[in-house]
């Protein structure tokens, strides 16, 4: 199976330069900042990118689990696509307010929402563009969180694990602490690499 390494890519990079995938200290890396997925590789360290200390991230685990344990499907439920606003559509920014979903009105002197985009600052694309997040049917799975060795963990990374990393495994943690506003996180391996999901915090 070969694994898409984009899929955990940060796309706006954050302060860190995450928009695709790293080399560091003999491993092929992804990260968008909550999750960290990363394979073996022969390539060389890249050193002018600027990167998070994952060493560190790595590292912070307090229990083992006695045996690996796998990861299952949570629950999920259709619903209208956010990216595309259910039109099916690529969505480009609004030409009228640029992207900022309001205009400025002279007749009363006010800034209103824009009548072209309705203050949503996008507008549909040209008619064929369809939207890549529902693949034009304009509904998208929204999963529900779960929990893992105690983690609150968000639903639609556990789907991501599972669709497109080979035989993952939870096999350690990483436990929560509230009072430093530390959620946890959880140690996976799969076939050929290992990785790090960050916790939710529990209300």
């Amino acid at each position: 199976m070969k694994i898409n390494m984009q899929l955990f890519c940060h796309p706006g990079g954050l302060k860190y330069d995450l928009k695709s995938p790293f080399v560091h200290g003999g491993y092929l890396c992804a990260t968008d900042g909550r999750i960290l997925v990363r394979v073996k590789t022969n390539l060389l360290n890249d050193t002018e990118k600027r990167l998070p200390d994952i060493k560190s991230i790595l590292e912070l685990y307090d229990f083992v689990a006695e045996k690996p344990e796998s990861l299952t499907t949570p629950c999920s439920e259709l619903i209208l696509c956010p990216e595309c606003l259910s039109s099916g559509r690529k969505q480009k920014t609004c030409p009228t307010c640029d992207g900022g979903g309001m205009c400025y009105c002279t007749a009363c002197d006010n800034y209103n929402n824009c009548d072209t985009c309705d203050g949503n600052g996008t507008v549909r694309s040209n008619v064929g563009e369809i939207c890549e997040n529902c693949q034009g049917t304009c509904k998208v799975k929204e999963y529900g969180n779960t929990e893992v060795l105690g983690i609150l963990l968000a639903g639609d990374y556990i789907a991501k694990i599972l669709e497109n990393l080979p035989n993952p495994k939870v096999v350690a943690c990483g436990k929560p602490n509230r009072e430093k506003g530390d959620a946890g996180s959880i140690k996976f391996v799969f076939d050929g690499g290992d990785g790090v999901l960050m916790g939710l915090l529990k209300m």
